[in-house]
C-alpha cells in the first residue's frame, strides 16, 4: 500500500487540492462549486487557520484538515474541516489527519479539541472516537468534544503515559451511538487505557467540559456534586471521595478555584489511609441570563495535588434562577376593546418548598385584572396562573419585575426578571427583545432572530407573552 504523508499546507499544493474537492463532490450532497487552483490559494489567504495539513499518496492530494480556535465555546481548538478523496476512503487518511490535530491540540493551551460532523456520518464515528473523541447528545447538531489535550496536560497521570500510547493503550469501548453515562443530572464520559499490567480510568463531566474522576492501579479521586441544576443565592455541599489502594500514605491536597457565579473556597491537605471523603460548601451567586445549554458551563472546580502531582478537577452545574416564568397567549390575533386570558407558567427552581411573589408590568393600552402574584410551589413544581387583561389598543408590554423568593430552609431571595408580552394585531408595529431571541412585530406576523444560531423566522400571529427566566 502506498505511504500517506500528512504536510503542512503549502501553495504548491493547490492544484492537487482543487482535484481532491472536485473528487469529492458527491460525498458532500453534490457540491455545485467547482475548485481551480486559484479558488484554493484565495480561500487558504482569507483562512483563519492556525494549521492546515494536507495528505499525500506520492503526489496526490488525497485527504485535508484544518486546524483553528473554537469560537463558539471557550477553552477549545476545532477541525472546521476534514475530507477524505472517496477513493481513499478506508485507507486510513481520515485517521493520519485526525490524530496530526490531535497532537497539535495538545501543544496549545485549550484543553479540548471539537469538531462537528453530519448526522448520517456513522461511518467515520468509530474514527473519532478511537482518536479519543466523544459524542454529545444534542438534538440540534452532531457535535463532538475530545479530552486528549486535557489529559496530556495532566501532570498527576504524566508518569503512566511516559510509558503507555494515549490512542494504541485504550480499552474504551467504541459504540456507534451518542456517548455519556447519565447519572444525577450530569453526563459523564470515560476514557480507559490498559498498559501491561498497568491500567488508567479518567471521566470528564460534559456540561462543565471539566475531569471529574481519576483512578490508577494505586489510587482513585473522584469529585461529587449533589445535583446538576442549582437556583442561584443558596450554598450547595461538593464532595471529593479519596480511596488509597496501598499501605503507604497517599497526600492529597485540595484547593478550591472560584469559577463564573461559583465560589468554592475549600482547602484541605491529608494524608490518606483507606477510603475517605472530604465534603465543602460552595456558593451559586446570581446570573444575568439563563446559561446556554451548549456552551460550558460554571462549575466547582479544585486544583488536586495527589503525591505532590497536580490535576484540575471540574464539575459543571446549570445555575438557574430561582423562579422561571413563562406564558402562553393564546392563538388569536389580539384587536382594541378585545378581552381574554393569558397564562404564566411558574417553575420553582429550587429543590425544596417555596413561596413567591412578584409585579405584573402596567401600560395604558391594557388592564390587567391582577396587579401582582404570589403563590407557594413544591420543589421543582410547576403551576399555570391565569390572568385575565382587556386592551384598549396594541403594543409592547414590557418591564423589569422584581421578584421576591422565600425557600423553605429560610433566607429571602430578591432578584429582577424582564417580562415582555407582545399583543399584535391589525396595524401594529413594534420590536422587542426576550431571553432567547429579538422580534418585530407588523400586523399579523412576526419576525424572530433567535440570539443563539442568528435562525430566522416569520411566522402569522405573535404567541409570545411575559417571557422571564
Amino acid at each position: 500500500m502506498q505511504k500517506i504523508q500528512i504536510v503542512e499546507y503549502h501553495k504548491k499544493y493547490a492544484a492537487g487540492l482543487a482535484k481532491m474537492w472536485n473528487l469529492s463532490a458527491d460525498s458532500w450532497g453534490g457540491r455545485d462549486v467547482v475548485e481551480t487552483e486559484e479558488s484554493i490559494i484565495r480561500n487558504n489567504e482569507g483562512s483563519e487557520n492556525i494549521k492546515t495539513w494536507v495528505a499525500l499518496a506520492g503526489d496526490e492530494v488525497v485527504g485535508y484538515c484544518g486546524f483553528s480556535e473554537y469560537r463558539d465555546d471557550q477553552g477549545a481548538s476545532y477541525i472546521p474541516l476534514l475530507n477524505v478523496r472517496p477513493d481513499y476512503h478506508g485507507k486510513k487518511v481520515g485517521k493520519l489527519l485526525v490524530l496530526r490535530a490531535v497532537e497539535e491540540a495538545c501543544t496549545h493551551p485549550w484543553p479540548r479539541l471539537d469538531l462537528y460532523t453530519w448526522p448520517g456520518n456513522t461511518k467515520a464515528t468509530p474514527l473519532y472516537k478511537k482518536c479519543g473523541f466523544f459524542w454529545e447528545d444534542r438534538d440540534d447538531s452532531t457535535h463532538l468534544m475530545n479530552f486528549i489535550p486535557y489529559v496530556m496536560h495532566t501532570e498527576a497521570v504524566g508518569d503512566f503515559f511516559r510509558q503507555a500510547d494515549w490512542y494504541a493503550d485504550s480499552t474504551r469501548e467504541i459504540i456507534v451511538q451518542p456517548d455519556g453515562r447519565k447519572e444525577n443530572g450530569f453526563d459523564y464520559y470515560e476514557y480507559r487505557w490498559q498498559h501491561g499490567n498497568s491500567m488508567l480510568r479518567m471521566e470528564f463531566e460534559r456540561r462543565g467540559r471539566g475531569l471529574r474522576l481519576i483512578e490508577t492501579d494505586d489510587w482513585l479521586v473522584e469529585a461529587w456534586v449533589e445535583d446538576a441544576n442549582l437556583a442561584f443565592g443558596r450554598s450547595y455541599k461538593a464532595s471529593f471521595r479519596l480511596l488509597n489502594k496501598k499501605d503507604m500514605p497517599l497526600h492529597v491536597a485540595i484547593q478550591g478555584k472560584d469559577d463564573g457565579n461559583i465560589s468554592f473556597a475549600l482547602e484541605r491537605s491529608l494524608d490518606v489511609h483507606g477510603e475517605t471523603v472530604v465534603e465543602g460548601q460552595f456558593q451559586v451567586a446570581e446570573i444575568s441570563e439563563e446559561q446556554n445549554t451548549w456552551r460550558t458551563h460554571p462549575g466547582i472546580v479544585a486544583d488536586i495535588s495527589i503525591n505532590g502531582k497536580q490535576a484540575r478537577f471540574k464539575v459543571g452545574v446549570l445555575p438557574k434562577f430561582p423562579a422561571q416564568i413563562k406564558a402562553v397567549l393564546p392563538d388569536k390575533e389580539c384587536f382594541a376593546g378585545s378581552s381574554g386570558v393569558l397564562f404564566l407558567n411558574v417553575e420553582n427552581g429550587f429543590n425544596e418548598p417555596a413561596r413567591f411573589k412578584f409585579p405584573l408590568p402596567q401600560a395604558g393600552f391594557v388592564r390587567l385584572e391582577q396587579q401582582e402574584v404570589e403563590m407557594a410551589l413544591e420543589a421543582g413544581e410547576k403551576k399555570a396562573v391565569p390572568v385575565a387583561y382587556t386592551l384598549k389598543g396594541l403594543g409592547l408590554l414590557t418591564g423589569m419585575s422584581q421578584v421576591i423568593a422565600q425557600p423553605q430552609g429560610g433566607g429571602t431571595i430578591k432578584f429582577q426578571l424582564p417580562l415582555t408580552v407582545a399583543f399584535a394585531g391589525c396595524g401594529a408595529a413594534f420590536g422587542g427583545e426576550v431571553e432567547d431571541s429579538w422580534f418585530v412585530v407588523n400586523g399579523r406576523y412576526s419576525l424572530v432572530l433567535q440570539k443563539f444560531n442568528n435562525a430566522l423566522e416569520v411566522s402569522p400571529l405573535v404567541k409570545r407573552a411575559f417571557s422571564a427566566t
